[in-house]
């Protein structure tokens, strides 16, 4: 199988589509047509697509284009972008809200930063801003009275590494001088402002909304801006909403072709970057939408979806511009059967743990419930943690470096874990439903026997998902989905300790529990919706903690009496032949007409 794209093979498509098409009369041809470099009769949809019941899509042709092309992005009127979509789309954006737009006079700087942005601008601050100059943001747009520069930096610093599929910023600011996308921009600066404690997301939400209905056609770019605004309400603890853009922003993909490796071809317009940054938006938005079915309780929509997108490279090949011919996902199921077992990107690792993910998410929600299918999902978890090469074992290096993808991997697969063990665990959920934020409030608890080894399982989920939070990084420099994904351990904790012994034994459970707080804690500086989890997973824990300390208190009681009653009436062995008992004794605890040690054990074990 050939897995690189149709740029990779040495000529360019611009090359091959003139050998193909120079006898051809109609102006344009299809999408799906050129990359087979066949004839298109133009019609919408053409009669090749409607044929084979494919999409049908159409870009603007480069013939008698004379603009450069030695830039690896180039001038982005070579390609035309906002060709109308097929299909109308019902796309959902948050509606603006009627805030108030002032804002503050000096702002306070970022978190981890100084108080105060330096007054002289640095180099980086003057690059965006010469890069931001063509794109028209009409003033009614304006993010705050906040320099850009800040709210882009703080994204391509502290986000991106976590999401890394836009641009890097060098290829961005050269996009972004040649063409103007005002809601990307938004989009950027949307997430960058949640970095900035004083600095108001929701100005900066009402600005990309706007923008974004004002936008007439739907392009890569726009799903890219509505990715960032899905995922920057979901922080935000709007749920509703964020599950709403999502299911907008999935269609319009789809709609799109973006889940098609020609895709990225057609749309890269000869840049290799560009390419890979169109892989990546799909399987970002895959990732994305796995994360928030396992937490909101919606539907996988892109799991059955027959996606041939290949997958993306390392991340330092990405950031550096040297990308290798692209690997499929048919390699990465194929290699355990091959002779050569190759090593796939962190990013390929972190996409098929989302896979298995979706796999459990089925599985789990089958109904009626299918057996076959939670075994499957069961050792599909299994192997891929046991396929795993011995260089994406542990997301962390020898050198102290935490590979964030790969860091991300073991937490979806971990999470996965949660999801399938939970329900037929022994753990009980009312023990823990307040906790309604991102744990799925209202699971059902499915049937099955050997229900301790689940409950083993479930903890064990938790423990993988706890050893992630003692590594030695900072937990802000993590993605913001961490936060669920501690909460989902949170009431695995709270769940085990509210049965497990009273007698002291459950001093390890207190500390793990004190772990996901202190993390929720953390977390909370910057993320809306951590600090809704934090305060959840504390009031369970305060009541959960109070109940013990009762019943601790009552068992400690009740020992003790029965303890002197047996060790008083021993002594006093005439009690038990009708013999008087010594009025200490009575004193103590009256005690019934017909009484006995046996009745004092019956009365510990109440």
């Amino acid at each position: 199988m050939n897995n690189s794209s149709p740029s990779d093979g040495g000529g360019t498509g611009t090359a091959r589509e003139t050998a193909n098409f120079n006898r051809v009369t109609i102006p344009l041809a299809c999408t799906t047509c050129r990359s087979r470099h066949l004839k298109c009769d133009g019609k919408m949809p053409c009669s090749r697509c409607k044929v084979d019941s494919v999409e049908c899509l159409y870009v603007k042709s480069r013939r008698g284009y004379k603009g450069p092309r030695k830039s690896k992005i180039g001038s982005t009127t070579a390609v035309d972008f906002t060709a109308p979509i097929t299909a109308p789309l019902d796309l959902y954006i948050p509606p603006v809200s009627s805030a108030i737009t002032t804002t503050p006079s000096n702002p306070m700087g970022m978190i981890g930063h100084p108080s105060h942005p330096s007054s002289t601008p640095s180099f980086e601050d003057v690059e965006i801003s010469n890069a931001l100059s063509s794109t028209k943001l009409p003033s009614e747009l304006m993010v705050n009275s906040w320099p850009a520069p800040l709210f882009v930096n703080a994204y391509y610093e502290h986000f991106h590494r976590c999401h890394p599929f836009l641009l890097p910023r060098p290829r961005m600011l050269e996009l972004l001088r040649n063409r103007s996308i005002p809601h990307l921009v938004l989009a950027v600066q949307y997430v960058g402002s949640f970095y900035f404690p004083s600095a108001s997301t929701q100005l900066a939400q009402d600005a990309l909304s706007q923008a974004l209905h004002q936008i007439p056609a739907k392009d890569g770019y726009y799903v890219q801006a509505m990715l960032l605004l899905t995922i920057g309400l979901q922080m935000a603890n709007r749920v509703e909403q964020a599950n709403a853009v999502l299911c907008s922003t999935s269609d319009l993909a789809l709609q799109l072709g973006m889940h098609r490796r020609e895709y990225a071809w057609s749309h890269g317009n000869g840049s290799r970057e560009l390419e890979e940054s169109w892989r990546r938006t799909w399987w970002e938005l895959y990732m994305i939408n796995a994360l928030m079915a396992g937490m909101n309780q919606i539907e996988f929509h892109l799991w059955p979806v027959e996606a041939d997108c290949l997958l993306p490279c390392e991340e330092h090949e990405y950031q550096s511009g040297q990308i290798p011919p692209s690997k499929s996902l048919e390699d990465m199921e194929d290699s355990d059967f091959v002779s050569h077992n190759d090593t796939f990107s962190s990013a390929a690792y972190r996409i098929d743990a989302a896979r298995r993910c979706g796999a459990v998410l089925a599985a789990v929600r089958s109904d009626p419930i299918c057996f076959n299918k939670l075994g499957a999902a069961e050792m599909g978890l299994a192997n891929w943690a046991l396929q795993l090469p011995e260089s994406k074992r542990d997301p962390i290096d020898r050198n102290g470096t935490v590979d964030e993808l790969m860091f991300q991997a073991h937490m979806i697969a971990a999470a996965a874990g949660v999801l399938l063990n939970r329900p037929r665990s022994d753990l009980n959920l009312e023990d823990v439903i307040d906790i309604r934020t991102c744990v799925g409030a209202g699971s059902c608890v499915l049937p099955g026997d050997q229900r301790q080894i689940y409950t083993a399982k479930a903890v064990q989920a938790a423990n993988d998902i706890a050893r992630l939070m003692t590594l030695p990084v900072p937990l802000l420099k993590h993605t913001p989905f961490f936060t669920c994904i501690t909460t989902m351990a949170a009431t695995i904790y709270l769940s085990y300790w509210s049965f497990c012994a009273i007698d002291g034994s459950d001093t390890f459970t207190k500390e793990q529990i004190r772990l996901t707080i202190g993390v929720l804690k953390n977390l909370s500086e910057l993320w809306p919706i951590a600090r809704n989890t934090l305060a959840q997973v504390r009031g369970v824990a305060r009541e959960l903690y109070a109940a013990r300390k009762a019943i601790n208190s009552a068992n400690w009681d009740a020992v003790t009496t029965g303890e002197i009653l047996r060790g008083l009436i021993e002594q006093n062995v005439g009690g038990s032949a009708g013999l008087p008992i010594d009025p200490a004794i009575a004193a103590i605890a009256p005690l019934p007409e017909r009484w006995s040690v046996s009745d004092a054990s019956m009365d510990m074990q109440q």
